[in-house]
């Protein structure tokens, strides 16, 4: 699948496209916060780099780097719906549809609003090491993740060959996003607040961690949508519609 897709133009430019955008943001906020925690004496000094950093926003909400990752996770949705039309695989249609999850949650902050109303309305406790908030957003997160367990079980009953090569390609950026999006989140909150620059380095890991599992999956996808037919067909399923 990768051959295929990297003998593809038009995947080689929309994956050029979004690296750069990424690689603006991820490199560009981390170079602004080291030089504002290097050589910055206070907010009037350095004011460029921090209006620079404060535009790029990768940390806070509504911001530029956000609304790259919007972009980019609904050209990834987009994507494995054109994918799945093209080939029927349903796993491209549960691709797509656990893509318009995610950014449904980082819009609408899913786990963060529903993970609080358990909290709230169970009196959850605190795991060990974490808030309730988190123990709130962990199982916020684990009754998403069984419902998209029931639709990928549903999608391997109508297995094609070489859903295996797609479940795997799309496994490892949903593994680094998990990663970022859970883990490295629930332990920003094991770094005491004095270790500043440890807190800010997790933070940005967090962050650029998961725009760059959603670029890859927006990678994954527009290779499926432009190559996915060819890809199936030379693994031996029978659906494609190309």
């Amino acid at each position: 699948m990768r051959a295929l897709r990297q003998k593809d133009p038009v995947t080689r430019r929309i994956a050029l496209v979004i690296w750069i955008m990424v690689g603006v943001v991820f490199l560009g906020f981390s170079g602004a916060e080291l030089l504002l925690y290097l050589f910055s004496d206070g907010p009037e000094t350095l004011v460029d780099v921090r209006r620079f950093r404060d535009f790029i926003g990768l940390t806070r909400d509504r911001s530029f780097a956000e609304w790259v990752n919007y972009a980019v996770a609904f050209l990834a949705a987009v994507m494995f719906f054109w994918a799945y039309m093209r080939c029927r695989a349903p796993i491209l249609c549960v691709l797509g549809l656990l893509m318009v999850f995610i950014l449904a949650d980082d819009a609408l902050q899913y786990h963060e609003v529903f993970g609080g109303y358990l909290v709230e309305r169970f009196a959850l406790g605190a795991l060990p090491g974490t808030r309730p908030q988190d123990t709130g957003e962990l199982l916020a997160w684990g009754m998403a993740g069984a419902v998209f367990a029931v639709l990928i079980g549903w999608s391997s009953r109508q297995r094609n060959k070489g859903d295996s090569g797609v479940f795997w390609a799309a496994f490892l950026p949903f593994a680094l996003l998990a990663f970022a999006g859970i883990v490295l989140d629930i332990g920003l909150f094991a770094v005491p607040g004095r270790y500043e620059f440890v807190r800010g380095v997790v933070t940005i890991l967090e962050e650029g961690g998961e725009m760059i599992a959603v670029a890859l999956l927006a990678v994954t996808a527009t290779g499926l949508a432009r190559t996915g037919a060819g890809y199936y067909a030379t693994s031996g399923a029978a659906r494609t519609l190309a």
